[in-house]
C-alpha cells in the first residue's frame, strides 16, 4: 500500500511537472503567436499606408496632368483668339482706311 502511494505521489510529480512544462509551452507559444500577430497587423498597416500613398500620388498626377492639358488648352485658345483678333482687327482697319478713302479721298 505504501509503495501504491509512493507511485501515486511520483505520478502526481511528474503530472503537475508536466502541466506546469504545458502552461509554459503554451505561455511562450501564445507570446509568439502575439507577436506575429502584432507584425502581421504592423505589415498590414504599412501596406495600407502605401497603398493610399500611391492612391494619392496617382490623384495628384492626374490632376496635374489635366491641369497642364488645360492650361496648354487655354494658351491655345488664346493664340488662336489672338491671331483672329489681329486678323479681324487687320480687315477692319483696312475697311475703315477705304471708307475714308472713298469718302474723302486720298
Amino acid at each position: 500500500m505504501k509503495e501504491a502511494l509512493e507511485r501515486i505521489r511520483v505520478a502526481e510529480e511528474k503530472n503537475e511537472a508536466a502541466k506546469k512544462s504545458q502552461e509554459a509551452d503554451l505561455a511562450q507559444l501564445r507570446t509568439e503567436k502575439e507577436r506575429a500577430l502584432a507584425s502581421l497587423v504592423e505589415d498590414l498597416r504599412t501596406k495600407r499606408g502605401q497603398l493610399h500613398a500611391d492612391e494619392e500620388q496617382k490623384l495628384q498626377q492626374a490632376l496635374t496632368d489635366e491641369k497642364n492639358s488645360l492650361v496648354q488648352e487655354a494658351q491655345a485658345e488664346r493664340q488662336s483668339f489672338q491671331a483672329l483678333y489681329e486678323e479681324r482687327h487687320e480687315t477692319l482697319v483696312n475697311e475703315i482706311i477705304e471708307r475714308v478713302t472713298s469718302t474723302y479721298g486720298s
